[in-house]
């Protein structure tokens, strides 16, 4: 939501999950092991995000972030060992500053500009935080058009923790855009970093495609990035869909090929 010409921007979000979910570890080599143990995973979560415009395409404000996790191993465990009993059923109560540039020419579909974008969340006992741990992430995306109907666009990410961070909330590929051909959660660490560059396409009335390739990486912690981290590939292809002539937003259907892995991933919106 955004009121005042644009001057405050509000964004909740709540999600509800009971499902089967495969934990491959925590690591570059359980990563690349790709063995799985399933956990019966019963999760609630709820974000709120507040900011307001201090400068000209500049805004600032403050995150909150509440999830309960419920989990048990839904097989007995082989050579993946399931997480701490303590993380499976935990808690997560972080709050923190967060701050925009967004100089897009749209929020939905943008054709130029540039948007940087960062958040720092705290988590305490005090907020009812099962552990004591923070977590910073950082992105920014630039677009260009290259003529009629078609454009670049290139985004770079890095995800960093300290503390006891809880595997559910370690910094991961899978369960974002930041690499799509990769399982959710089969790399995670508490560092990672990525690098995507997706070329879209008009093609004919309400459809589009798109060609993406990416790289990206996993770590101990964000200093040994450079040292100890790995490199992941992807890549791949979709299709857009516009539904409806009132406004831009688009059906999102995409196949990526990672490292030995690949996913179909569907939405509402551009991947970033």
């Amino acid at each position: 939501m955004s009121l005042n010409q644009d001057r405050f921007r509000f964004n909740a979000l709540a999600t509800y999950l009971n499902a089967i979910q495969r934990y491959f570890g925590v690591g570059e080599a359980d990563g690349d092991r790709g063995e799985s143990l399933e956990l019966r995973n019963k999760t609630f979560e709820t974000r709120l995000h507040a900011q307001i415009r201090v400068f000209p395409h500049g805004y600032g404000g403050l995150q909150y972030r509440l999830m309960t996790t419920n989990a048990e191993p839904n097989e007995d465990p082989d050579r993946t060992q399931p997480p701490p009993q303590d993380e499976l059923n935990s808690t997560l109560s972080m709050l923190g500053p967060s701050f925009a540039y967004d100089a897009r020419d749209s929020q939905t579909q943008p054709r130029r500009g540039v948007l940087l974008s960062t958040s720092w969340l705290f988590g305490t006992k005090v907020l009812g935080n099962s552990f004591a741990h923070n977590k910073l992430s950082l992105s920014g995306s630039a677009y260009e058009p290259l003529g009629t109907g078609t454009v670049v666009a290139a985004n770079a990410r890095v995800c960093a923790t300290s503390g006891h961070v809880p595997y559910y909330d370690l910094c991961m590929f899978g369960s974002d855009n930041a690499l799509r051909g990769y399982p959710s959660g089969r790399y995670r660490d508490r560092a990672s970093w990525a690098v995507q560059v997706e070329l879209r396409q008009q093609i004919i009335g309400r459809w589009g495609g798109v060609a993406f390739a990416g790289l990206g990486g996993i770590a101990p912690s964000a200093g040994d990035i450079v040292g100890k981290g790995n490199m992941l590939p992807a890549g791949g292809i979709g299709v857009r869909y516009r539904p409806f002539n009132d406004n831009d937003v688009q059906v999102r259907l995409d196949f990526g090929l990672g490292k030995d892995a690949s996913g179909i991933y569907l939405g509402l919106g551009e991947a970033f």
